[in-house]
């Protein structure tokens, strides 16, 4: 059974686990690897997700099946990054890998659009890097048009991401 809840700081260190292994099996074979897991020990430790589980700007739902933590979605008033207007940004949104295709990310999909409406947006935008094909034609099927780019750099490298725009049907 899928389920998917908001996420506290209790749940840091599991989240930890299952970010950096999603990022990981996502970038680690198209990308640098010290560049990758660099970045991986970097941002998505426990004690990063402490700080952002505990700040009412971020947003950070946990999917989980059986009991098992198989995924997030994390959303962000980012107020110093905005497009159209709209702060609200999609920051992440990960599922293992062997969740794929089973239609769980549409329901995540849904979760963040009604954590969007619940804070009062019709829109949200994402970032994604242009060489991320598969999560490329998710976002397009989700109905997001690209609307501008911005250098994103990890580690010895910048990287191109594209930013999306989602407009919310009601």
């Amino acid at each position: 059974m899928l389920k998917i809840d908001s996420l506290t700081p209790s749940n840091a260190n599991e989240l930890a686990l299952v970010a950096r292994q999603s990022f990981l099996a996502a970038f680690l074979p198209t990308n640098n690897a010290v560049d990758v897991i660099d970045y991986a020990d970097r941002f998505l430790n426990a004690d990063c997700f402490v700080q952002q589980l505990s700040n009412p700007a971020y947003f950070t739902f946990g999917v989980f099946f059986e009991n098992r933590l198989i995924g997030y979605t994390q959303m962000h008033l980012n107020r110093t990054e905005v497009y159209d207007n709209i702060d609200l940004e999609l920051k992440r949104f990960y599922l293992l890998e062997e969740f794929h295709g089973k239609g769980y990310a549409e329901l995540m999909m849904r979760a963040c659009e009604q954590q969007a409406l619940r804070l009062g947006y019709s829109r949200f935008w994402l970032g994604v890097w242009e060489k991320n094909f598969k999560a490329l034609r998710f976002y397009q099927k989700q109905g997001f048009e690209k609307i501008s780019s911005h250098d994103f750099v990890m580690g010895s490298e910048t990287q191109t991401d594209f930013v999306l725009m989602k407009t919310i049907s009601v």
